[in-house]
C-alpha cells in the first residue's frame, strides 16, 4: 500500500514539474522583434530576466534624454537589442527537442 502511495507522489510531482511546451520559432520572432522589451522571456515564463530587459531598456531611454547621461544612454540602448538578437538565433539554431529541454524544462534563462 504505501508503495502505490509512494508512486502516487511521484507522479503528481513529476507532473507539477512538467512546463507546458512552447513554440521554439515564436519565441524566435519575438526575440527579433519585440526582444528589447523581453517580450521572449516573458513567454517562456522568464519573468524576472524579462524585467531586466525592460528595465535596461527604459534605463537607457531616460539616460538618452537626460543632460549628463547621453553619452552613456545612445550605448547602453543596443544592449537589451544585442542580447535579444543572439538569444534569437540561439532559439533558431536548436531542433524543437534541444530547445523543450534547455528552456522549457530545464529553464535556463540566459544564454
Amino acid at each position: 500500500m504505501s508503495e502505490d502511495r509512494t508512486t502516487v507522489n511521484e507522479t503528481e510531482t513529476m507532473q507539477a514539474r512538467k512546463r507546458p511546451s512552447k513554440d521554439r520559432a515564436t519565441a524566435a520572432v519575438f526575440a527579433f522583434l519585440l526582444g528589447w522589451c523581453g517580450c521572449h522571456k516573458f513567454y517562456l515564463g522568464y519573468t524576472a530576466a524579462g524585467l531586466v530587459y525592460l528595465l535596461s531598456f527604459i534605463l537607457s531611454i531616460f539616460m538618452i534624454f537626460s543632460f549628463f547621461f547621453t553619452f552613456i544612454g545612445v550605448f547602453s540602448i543596443y544592449v537589451p537589442f544585442i542580447f535579444s538578437i543572439v538569444d534569437g538565433i540561439l532559439y533558431l539554431t536548436k531542433t524543437d527537442e534541444e530547445f523543450q529541454k534547455v528552456y522549457v524544462q530545464e529553464h535556463r534563462e540566459w544564454f
